[in-house]
């Protein structure tokens, strides 16, 4: 079949369709790819051939657009398959990718779950953690163990931090309260831990409740 048309993929840097005679869709592929097959306008290619040897060199391209991924830091499976399709490849070799990378240990939701929870609730509370899990698409089941592990302690730990620097103020003492109580509400603490957190800094919670 002859090339009759390339043109660059929308939403994808450097990756182009490439349609044969009728510009009937063939494949798409990085420029890389196209220059390493002789892929132009006008030349003839066997169009099942091609696909299969570039089905291959894709599926190395992405493998390594992933090693590089991983570079900084553990990724979530999501964060994987958003960032190849990004990139443009197709759901067959980001399904591909995949399967390779949880073979070799470089995908495991559960394992960074608990390594991104560890490093995050250090200064965020249970809940800020368990919803960025869960937009970074960790199954909801793994995300619940975030808060069966957390150290009831520290979350108060935090808010007691928190709340300080507005008792510090020179503000009325009820105003204080209102304000700290909403900034640690707005940052994902219940009210059982900012009664607690109140309790230690000596403030009255009985308003809480008017």
């Amino acid at each position: 079949m002859i090339v009759s048309k390339i043109e660059k993929r929308q939403g994808a840097a450097r990756r182009f369709n490439v349609f044969t005679e009728g510009d009937e869709f063939a494949f798409c592929a990085d420029g890389d790819t196209l220059k390493k097959h002789g892929i132009k306008l006008g030349a003839d290619i066997d169009v099942a051939q091609m696909r299969f040897d570039i089905e291959d060199d894709e599926y190395q391209a992405a493998m390594e657009r992933s090693y590089v991924f991983l570079e900084s830091r553990m990724r979530a499976e999501s964060e994987i398959e958003s960032k190849l399709k990004t990139l443009g490849f197709t759901n067959r070799i980001i399904d591909r990718v995949k399967t390779r990378l949880k073979e070799m240990g470089y995908i495991d939701d559960e394992l960074f779950a608990k390594l991104w929870a560890q490093q995050r609730i250090k200064s965020k509370s249970v809940r800020v953690v368990q919803g960025e899990l869960i937009r970074k698409g960790i199954d909801r089941e793994v995300v619940s163990e975030v808060k069966e592990n957390a150290d009831p302690a520290l979350e108060v730990e935090k808010c007691v931090k928190i709340a300080q620097k507005y008792f510090a103020r020179d503000i009325d003492e009820r105003e204080a309260k209102r304000l700290a109580s909403a900034a640690l509400a707005r940052r994902g603490y219940d009210w059982g831990t900012i009664r607690k957190a109140f309790d230690l800094l000596g403030q009255d919670t009985d308003d809480f409740d008017e």
